[in-house]
C-alpha cells in the first residue's frame, strides 16, 4: 500500500505596523525620525520619518526582540521612550508623543534690575534724609 501525503506552504513575510501618535489625540504624528534596531545585535534595522500614515516593516524574525526609537521628536513634542516589542506578524507598534510643557507668557517683560536699582536708590535717599536729622 502507497500512501501520498501533499503538503502546501505558504512563505508569507512578517508585516509590523509602527504608528506614530501625538498622546492627546491619538493622531498620527508626522516629522518624527523614528528607528527599529536588533535588541541582540544593536543593528538598525530600519530608519524612517514618520508621515500621517503608520509605516510598514516586513521580514522581521517572528519572536525576535527589536527596539523601537525616537531620535528627532516632531517639533513641540518631547521624546518618547523607546518600546521593546516581540515581532508578531500582524502585530501594530504604537508609540505616543507627550507636547512640550508651555510656559505662560505673562507679558511682563520688565527688566528686574532697574526695579531693584530703584528700589536701593530710593531706600538710600530716605536713609540719607534719616541721618541728617
Amino acid at each position: 500500500m502507497i500512501y501520498t501525503l501533499e503538503i502546501i506552504c505558504e512563505n508569507i513575510p512578517t508585516e509590523i505596523l509602527f504608528s506614530k501618535q501625538d498622546f492627546a489625540t491619538g493622531k498620527e504624528l508626522p516629522r518624527a525620525t523614528i528607528t527599529v534596531t536588533d535588541k541582540e545585535t544593536v543593528k538598525v534595522i530600519d530608519e524612517w520619518v514618520s508621515t500621517d500614515k503608520p509605516h510598514v516593516i516586513q521580514y522581521l524574525v517572528e519572536g525576535k526582540e527589536y527596539i523601537m526609537s525616537e531620535k528627532i521628536a516632531p517639533k513641540g513634542y518631547e521624546l518618547a521612550e523607546r518600546i521593546t516589542f516581540i515581532a508578531k506578524h500582524g502585530e501594530k507598534i504604537i508609540m505616543k508623543d507627550k507636547l512640550q510643557p508651555h510656559t505662560p507668557n505673562t507679558g511682563d517683560t520688565a527688566n528686574i534690575k532697574a526695579y531693584i536699582a530703584i528700589a536701593l536708590m530710593s531706600w538710600m535717599h530716605r536713609w540719607n534724609r534719616l541721618c541728617r536729622t
